[in-house]
């Protein structure tokens, strides 16, 4: 069976290549398609039991909503309610699912739809539209609530991109769904997929195109027409995942991407063998004989008796160089700065090549400032989450920290997933002219999500079995997929 993700994918790039210049749009509907419309049923009858004091939906759960919102009555009388009940509630649903009260507070995206639209809506002369049932009365509650429910993910819909139903609610929607698609291509896009949950508009619009130039994909949520309405050349799905939607090769080119935890002699061949670019060192000084160690971890104290050593980080300087690679450096503690700016040196590494992540409690004004000065043209990162309350209580107190760290030397900033997702962080970090990481991204799902917000730079352990990378990371964190068939060294 296809992946629905992945058909839309394939369809893209093909319309993308045939089209190289044109003004391409994923169409999709609203309600049970952008929006789990079990949230605004059980907000409206929990609202009824508040103000009338029933009690009748007390211990009601999401999970428990498996009709369409139009369906009501029926999931009433399978309750057991009675009909005086239910037709006082019904009416009371009625008048009030629609409140601006209702639209704002109880509306939820399905998981992953906005960042599938957030992915299209950064592609080159790509556009994402609306084509919903709705009454033309509601497009001013509809963009204010689904903008607000898109902020966080860096997505905008607007008012030129938004198709309403002419007619009032439940009247020619179906047409209206047809009319939708026509207008957007007499306004000169190319539409390449319409997504709807309900089978009887997909029905419509395949039959106005006959040419078969849109991709159909039934949003298999709850819907109210007969399934046997669903054309045979649409795809179905339920989740909007983006690893079935994105491939590696159509990441932002422009990103660093940093392969973390390059600690051992496996990480190290899985990351030499990989398109990563960058990669991780964490570095600290051995108690047992003062040389660099590569350890995310702690050593004990007392050191066990079968402790063993820990790998050179001047072998692997050697290994990063012959293989063009370039390098970060996580400095676990302040004591190792000196013999890893010895070390760099010695390499020849281009600073062009090397960044350096700092942790302020470790390194303090002192210690930045000579990573600073030995390498100015290198990256210096600094981890910045412990400053995340400031941001959201005094904005203006965060940018002066951001550049009073600026002035020691400090050129980006590092923020951990998902704090990263922050409403208005990374926007409000890079508006002030500053970089920014996104660190400790832990799965393929969540770093693509990461991709969506356009970071200067992403780092993960690339435990991403989907692309065959089996990074094991610093060993501190995570679980991690085992390479099939063997050893991680196995693949190399």
């Amino acid at each position: 069976m296809k992946n629905w993700m992945t058909a839309l994918a394939r369809r893209y790039e093909e319309t993308r290549r045939r089209y190289p210049d044109d003004k391409l749009m994923i169409l999709f509907d609203i309600d049970g398609t952008i929006l789990d419309m079990r949230y605004m049923m059980l907000y409206v009858l929990k609202a009824y039991d508040r103000e009338h004091g029933s009690g009748c939906f007390a211990d009601l759960d999401v999970e428990e909503i498996d009709i369409h919102e139009n369906q009501l009555e029926e999931f009433l009388t399978r309750r057991g309610l009675p009909a005086s009940e239910r037709e006082r509630l019904l009416k009371w649903y009625e008048k009030n699912r629609w409140a601006p009260s209702a639209v704002m507070e109880s509306h939820r995206p399905f998981r992953g739809v906005l960042e599938v639209i957030r992915w299209f809506q950064i592609q080159p002369e790509t556009y994402v539209g609306l084509n919903t049932g709705r009454p033309e009365f509601l497009r001013e509650d509809t963009l204010r609530s689904l903008n607000a429910l898109a902020a966080e993910y860096r997505v905008e819909f607007k008012s030129e991109l938004l198709f309403m139903n002419p007619s009032n609610w439940d009247h020619d929607i179906v047409q209206a769904k047809v009319a939708g698609v026509r207008r957007f291509e007499a306004e000169g896009y190319r539409v390449v997929a319409f997504i709807d949950n309900e089978p009887a508009n997909l029905k419509a619009v395949a039959e106005a195109d006959q040419e078969k130039k849109v991709l159909l994909l039934h949003a298999d949520t709850l819907f109210e027409s007969h399934p046997r309405h669903i054309p045979a050349h649409s795809v179905s799905g339920k989740e909007y995942a983006l690893s079935a939607l994105v491939s590696e090769r159509q990441l932002p080119r422009h990103v660093q991407f940093v392969w973390q935890g390059v600690n051992d002699a496996a990480n190290l061949r899985q990351f030499l063998a990989s398109n990563i670019r960058w990669g991780e060192m964490d570095v600290r000084l051995d108690p047992r004989n003062g040389s660099l160690a590569l350890r995310g971890e702690v050593f004990p104290d007392p050191l066990p008796e079968d402790e063993t050593g820990q790998d050179c980080f001047e072998d692997y300087l050697s290994a990063f160089l012959k293989q063009d690679k370039s390098l970060q450096i996580d400095l676990q503690d302040a004591s190792c700065l000196d013999a890893v700016i010895d070390a760099v040196e010695s390499a020849g590494f281009s600073e062009q090549r090397l960044c350096f992540k700092v942790e302020l409690h470790r390194l303090e004004e002192k210690g930045i400032r000579l990573l600073a000065a030995a390498f100015p043209q290198a990256g210096l990162q600094c981890s910045i989450d412990f400053l995340a309350p400031m941001f959201v209580a005094s904005p203006e107190e965060a940018g002066k920290f951001l550049k009073r760290l600026g002035v020691w030397g400090v050129n980006r900033f590092g923020v951990t997933w998902p704090l990263a997702r922050q409403r208005g962080l990374l926007d409000r970090i890079q508006g002030w002219g500053y970089q920014v990481g996104v660190e400790e991204v832990p799965d393929l799902e969540a770093f693509l999500q990461a991709t969506l917000l356009l970071p200067d730079a992403i780092a993960s352990d690339f435990n991403f079995p989907q692309w065959c990378y089996y990074g094991q990371g610093a060993g501190r964190r995570h679980r991690y997929e085992a390479v099939a068939g063997g050893a991680t060294g196995s693949l190399l």
